[in-house]
């Protein structure tokens, strides 16, 4: 079985007034239209759907007793997707995403874990806006451990910063270690857990997460993350945002973002790269490799951006 999964991110409903009931409801993404959904009496069968080849879209059928739920799902600010297979049914169904990104930390004060996850709740939501679309829902929801646990391990002080990786069911997982930091840029108290400035790294280990199943090479993916993290936060407005990458060595993880500074780059246009990323991995059902990548980002730009990638030494 070969499937695909598509986030709705709006919706249409015709109501059918000669029939006196429902018409059709049509769901779209980032690729365009995914789904045509046609209703049928309750008393017949559903016919099956009619996927489209490359799986991006369908004509799925539902009994009208579906309806209710299906607008009542779609109201909901609960994000949705639609699953597609070349065998079986279409599914439509509440998925999760980085807003639903949970917080745990043993040992904190209730006051000051409600304003972590509240301050990262509230970076998750500009994050989705920033990029254009979501964390793939395969990772979600993702889990921000803020103290060292089981699952995070011990804090090496001097050495350890944060991560992001994927646990034994395949969902997001994010260590921190705020309660063991002791040189943070804010003081780990209530008053700062909930401010933008306090979610940098959130936002920057959030956005390797993002990347997943998008684009692989750490080179690609650290300035990017550093970049949004930057921005989210509020760390400083562009231009000075590109400031930060000015003096980087050709050598260090961050330096195909100096390159793409000295080619202009702008929050909007940084926006509309990732945005553009989300788009054509859907489209490919996979990662993009790094030509493909480097394609996406001349496409924008308006210009070859090959050259600031094999000065970054990503592309040969």
């Amino acid at each position: 079985m070969v499937f695909k999964t598509h986030d709705v991110i709006r919706y249409n409903y015709a109501y059918d007034a000669r029939a006196g009931g429902p018409g059709q409801l049509q769901l779209w993404g980032i690729l365009g239209k995914i789904a045509d959904v046609r209703f049928v009496d309750d008393a017949f069968p559903v016919p099956a759907p009619v996927p489209a080849p490359d799986l991006n879209s369908a004509t799925a059928y539902f009994g009208r007793k579906s309806l209710p739920g299906l607008i009542e799902m779609l109201r909901n600010r609960r994000r949705v997707s639609v699953t597609i297979d070349d065998q079986g049914p279409v599914s439509i169904r509440n998925t999760f995403g980085l807003a639903d990104s949970l917080v745990v930390c043993a040992g904190c004060a209730s006051d000051l874990l409600a304003a972590k996850t509240q301050g990262i709740q509230d970076a998750m939501r500009r994050l989705v806006a920033f990029c254009g679309a979501d964390a793939p829902p395969e990772i979600c929801p993702i889990t921000f451990h803020l103290s060292a646990d089981g699952a995070c391990g011990a804090y090496q002080p001097g050495v350890t910063t944060g991560a992001f990786g994927l646990d034994s069911a395949g969902l997001g997982t994010i260590c921190l270690y705020d309660v063991e930091k002791q040189y943070r840029a804010l003081p780990f108290t209530v008053a700062n857990a909930s401010t933008r400035q306090d979610q940098l790294l959130p936002v920057h280990e959030a956005m390797h997460g993002w990347f997943v199943g998008r684009q692989s090479n750490y080179r690609v993916q650290e300035p990017f993350c550093k970049l949004a993290s930057f921005f989210i936060s509020e760390v400083a407005p562009f231009p000075d945002l590109c400031s930060f990458f000015a003096t980087t060595p050709d050598t260090h993880p961050d330096a195909l973002m100096k390159y793409l500074c000295r080619m202009g780059m702008t929050a909007t246009l940084a926006s509309q790269v990732l945005a553009l990323l989300a788009r054509k991995a859907e489209e490919l059902g996979r990662a993009l490799s790094d030509d493909e990548f480097a394609a996406v980002v001349s496409a924008v730009f308006g210009q070859d951006a090959v050259p600031a990638f094999r000065s970054a030494g990503i592309l040969p």
